[in-house]
C-alpha cells in the first residue's frame, strides 16, 4: 500500500481519504493483532496520536477508526500484520513521523483498492480494469509488474472521438525513455496527457531525485537543465532555478529570487526554503512549525502544510483526515 505522498486535483474526497490511509499506516508504532479489519483499525488510529502531536494536530481515535473502516475495503490480515510489524521497526527511526516520504514494501496489499494521492495508484494491490479501459480512479487499474497505474482523462482528437479516462499502466522511466506521463517530486506524482490522441496502455514517471524530468515537448524523461535553457515548467529546471516566462511568452530557466524581491511575475519564482507572500507579493522566508498561517496561492510553511491555520511539521496534508 505505499504511495507518493502529496494531494493531486480532480481527486474526490475518498480517493484523497484512501490516499492519506494508505501514507499514513506507515506511521502505526506497535505490533499487535491484525486479524480482523477493526483490530488493525483500532491499533493503527491508536498509534497514529504520536505523529498527529509532531504534526500540532488533535486526535480523534474514533473518527479515525471510523474512517478507516469506511473506505479500507478489501482488507489482508496477514498484510495488516505485516505493514505493523515493519512500522515498529522503522517507526525507531529519528523524524519517522514527520518525513511522510516514506513508504514500506509491507503495507503494500494491507487494502485491495489502496490510491495513492497522486492519481496513481503505485505498486502493491491492482485493480481489475485493463491498460486502455475505462475507468474513475487509479485503484480500478491493473498495475504494471513492479510499477503503478494511472487513470488519466483525456482530450478529444481531431474527429471527435476519445473522451473520458482510461488506465495507463506506468513505470519509472529512465533518461530518454517516453512517452511520460508525470514527473515524481518530493510532494506527489501529477500525471497528466495533453496529446490529441488517447493516453498509451503505457507510460513513464520521471524521477526528480535522479534529475529526470518529463518533458512536455518531447514527452520523455529528461535531465533538468540550468540556467537560460528553455522550459515549460518548474521541474525542466535545476532545483536553483524556475521556468520563467517572459512577456512574449518564450520561458527559460532563471536562477530563483532572493528574499525581498518582488513575486508578482510567479509565485513559484522564490527560494526552495521561501514563500511568496501574496499579500505583498515579495519573497519571505518559510514559517517553522507553529506559526501562524492561512490559506493561499503559495504556502508560508517550511513543510508546505498549513493546517488549522498553523505551519505543521508533517508535509504531508492528508494527515489531517485521520488525527481528527
Amino acid at each position: 500500500m505505499s504511495v507518493v505522498p502529496g494531494l493531486a486535483q480532480g481527486l474526490s474526497w475518498a480517493g484523497a481519504a484512501l490516499a492519506a490511509l494508505a501514507t499514513m499506516v506507515a506511521c502505526s508504532s506497535s505490533n499487535g493483532n491484525a486479524s480482523t479489519e477493526s483490530g488493525f483499525a483500532q491499533q493503527y488510529c491508536a498509534l497514529l496520536a504520536p505523529c498527529c502531536a509532531d504534526a500540532g494536530l488533535s486526535t480523534n481515535t474514533s473518527s479515525c477508526a471510523a474512517l478507516l473502516s469506511a473506505f479500507g475495503q478489501g482488507y489482508n490480515p496477514s498484510a495488516g500484520q505485516a505493514c505493523l510489524d515493519a512500522a515498529t521497526q522503522a517507526s525507531k527511526q529519528p523524524g519517522f513521523c514527520s518525513s511522510m516520504s516514506m513508504s514500506l514494501p509491507a503495507c503494500n496489499d494491507v487494502f485491495s483498492n489502496s490510491t495513492s494521492s497522486s492519481g496513481s495508484s503505485s505498486g502493491g494491490a491492482s485493480g481489475s480494469v485493463q491498460p486502455g479501459g475505462a475507468c474513475q480512479f487509479p485503484s480500478d487499474c491493473v498495475t504494471a509488474p513492479g510499477g503503478g497505474a494511472s487513470c488519466l482523462g483525456g482530450g478529444f482528437s481531431s474527429d471527435g472521438g476519445f473522451g473520458g479516462s482510461q488506465c495507463v499502466q506506468t513505470t519509472s522511466g529512465t533518461a530518454g525513455q517516453g512517452p511520460c506521463i508525470g514527473t515524481i517530486t518530493a510532494t506527489g506524482t501529477e500525471t497528466s496527457w495533453g496529446g490529441s490522441t488517447p493516453p498509451p496502455t503505457h507510460a513513464y514517471v520521471c524521477d526528480l531525485t535522479k534529475g529526470l524530468t518529463c518533458n512536455t515537448t518531447t514527452q520523455q524523461c529528461s535531465a533538468q537543465v540550468g540556467t537560460g535553457q528553455p522550459c515549460s515548467q518548474d521541474t525542466d529546471c535545476v532545483a536553483a532555478d524556475y521556468c520563467n516566462f517572459d512577456a512574449s511568452g518564450a520561458s527559460t530557466c532563471t536562477p530563483r529570487l532572493a528574499d525581498g524581491s518582488s513575486c508578482a511575475m510567479s509565485f513559484s519564482a522564490c527560494m526552495t526554503t521561501s514563500y511568496c507572500d501574496t499579500t505583498s507579493q515579495t519573497c519571505k522566508p518559510a514559517l517553522p512549525t507553529g506559526a501562524a498561517c492561512g490559506s493561499g496561492i503559495s504556502t508560508p510553511c517550511q513543510s508546505n502544510v498549513c493546517v488549522n491555520n498553523k505551519c505543521s511539521s508533517s508535509s504531508n496534508a492528508g494527515l489531517a483526515l485521520f488525527c481528527g
